[in-house]
């Protein structure tokens, strides 16, 4: 069972606690210089980021920054195509990403980065500035804005102002 961390009223788990100790205090309470010595760390000695990095087929013992050269992402998911390691964006609408850019079939799409989806079928990434009341994200506050006047003159629905923009 995980400890509870050492902070009065919290409940959280303990992850925390100084280098080569037992976990005291959850992310929220740790005390400066305390470290993750609940889950496994980097194999090189004073790093105490989390592994992703190992030998094809080993298990991660490395972070980023002190893996080595030919030591692959253990983590991560990669593309179906037989010795490719790359991070899969393609697949089938509706699907889960399967290919990378490279290896990725005539009929499948990027389901990993969102697209505007303007009925006129603009293509673009979506800048996550304007969206329709139904959800759909538009590339632009303009598009937004002319689905929402036609759909209200239709009858549909009002025109939703995109959110205002980080000061």
């Amino acid at each position: 069972m995980r400890k509870a961390c050492g902070e009065e009223n919290c409940d959280r788990h303990a992850y925390y606690g100084l280098p080569g100790g037992k976990p005291v205090f959850c992310a929220l309470h740790k005390d400066v210089g305390y470290v993750n010595v609940h889950n496994k760390m980097c194999s090189r000695p004073g790093c105490y980021k989390r592994p992703h990095y190992g030998n094809v087929g080993g298990k991660a013992i490395y972070c980023v920054t002190h893996k080595d050269p030919e030591m692959v992402n253990i983590h991560g998911r990669r593309c179906h195509h037989q010795g490719c390691g790359k991070q899969p964006t393609f697949g089938r609408k509706g699907q889960k990403a399967m290919y990378c850019s490279g290896h990725r079939e005539g009929d499948m799409v990027d389901v990993v980065y969102k697209r505007c989806e303007y009925p006129g079928g603009c293509e673009k990434q979506h800048t996550g500035q304007a969206a329709a009341k139904d959800g759909r994200m538009f590339l632009s506050a303009a598009a937004a804005a002319a689905d929402s006047e036609s759909k209200r003159k239709s009858g549909a629905w009002d025109i939703v102002a995109p959110p205002p923009s980080p000061q």
